[in-house]
């Protein structure tokens, strides 16, 4: 009994992990125009080699690029004739990093700021999805 239900505890916390994982997103409600950014942790370093990835809006990843070693990293300018997208459609931006919540936000395609603006990313372990906790009683030991 104790190992059936032990088993039953393993593959409720794997699934509210996957499910989790699939929620834990973090980022900006607001546009923004900066296309430098500077990744950093809740101690203020630099997250190295992140994944960025610039999607349209239609989800067609229109280019990828990592985070130097101080967690900066920087969005060429994009132009319409390239990718073939509509002007008035904005870009969206996903940060994966490992160890981190996987970040969102939306540069405007008009934005030019070369400004470094700092990023916070949230460590996963601090992460209230992570918190989830489900317990599966076993019938049989009613």
């Amino acid at each position: 009994m104790i190992g059936r239900r032990m088993t039953a505890i393993l593959v409720a916390a794997a699934l509210s992990v996957a499910v989790a994982g699939a929620q834990c997103i973090s980022g900006e409600n607001v546009p923004v125009e900066s296309r430098t950014r500077r990744l950093v942790n809740p101690n203020g370093r630099g997250i190295p080699n992140a994944e960025i990835t610039v999607f349209d809006a239609s989800r067609k990843v229109l280019y990828r690029t990592r985070s130097d070693r101080d967690g900066k990293f920087s969005i060429p300018r994009l132009k319409s004739n390239e990718y073939r997208w509509l002007n008035d459609k904005n870009f969206h931006i996903e940060i994966e990093a490992s160890g981190y919540i996987r970040y969102s936000y939306i540069l405007l395609p008009s934005g030019n700021s070369r400004k470094v603006k700092p990023l916070s990313l949230v460590p996963a372990s601090s992460s209230l999805c992570n918190d989830m906790k489900i317990e599966v009683e076993d019938e049989s030991a009613r």
